[in-house]
């Protein structure tokens, strides 16, 4: 369940690193995710579904994770992939990432590391370090794709960047807000 919790964690980064007020359907997302974290599941996937059934695909990514993670739901990889394609259908990196996830451990799905690695370049081709750390490992074990050092490396180097963006975000809004009456 931790390996959940944290899923869901980076599924709100985006939330978290942007700047300016939240849309209302951010809001009900990071609203969910806590519900979540708390422990009530009913409220939490009342409001999850209510943002994935009207398309919001942050929305379904999650709700893709819950049952992924079995959080608050008996585990489905069926419905997992269902809402993970649909987030990823829409262009959503995390989603693209995390159906990627599912071939590269066939969960879900049939195992394909070729189809992995498709997804998990989508979502890299957007800068999302998680991804760029999947691709840089099938390019280190040669699973999809031809084993390639160069090519792992310079993935590595680049979730390296991706991470520490956002660890410097985090740092800026936290001097931020010490600052701020």
């Amino acid at each position: 369940m931790k390996q959940t919790l944290v899923v869901l964690f980076l599924a709100s980064i985006p939330l978290l690193a942007g700047c300016g007020a939240m849309s209302k359907k951010q809001a009900q997302l990071s609203k969910g995710i806590t519900l979540l974290e708390q422990g009530d599941y009913q409220q939490a996937l009342a409001d999850l579904r209510s943002l994935a059934h009207e398309g919001y695909a942050a929305g379904e990514n999650v709700l893709g994770a819950v049952y992924m993670g079995g959080v608050g739901v008996p585990r489905n990889y069926a419905k997992a992939d269902y809402w993970f394609r649909k987030a990823a259908g829409q262009g959503d990196a995390q989603g693209e990432n995390d159906l990627g996830l599912a071939y590269f451990h066939g969960k879900g799905v049939p195992r394909n590391y070729a189809k992995a690695d498709y997804w998990f370049r989508k979502a890299a081709d957007q800068e999302d370090a998680s991804a760029e750390e999947n691709l840089s490992k099938s390019y280190s074990e040669g699973k999809g794709v031809p084993r390639n050092y160069a090519k792992a490396v310079y993935w590595a180097h680049k979730a390296v960047v991706q991470k520490a963006r956002l660890a410097l975000k985090e740092l800026d809004a936290i001097r931020h807000a010490e600052t701020s009456p």
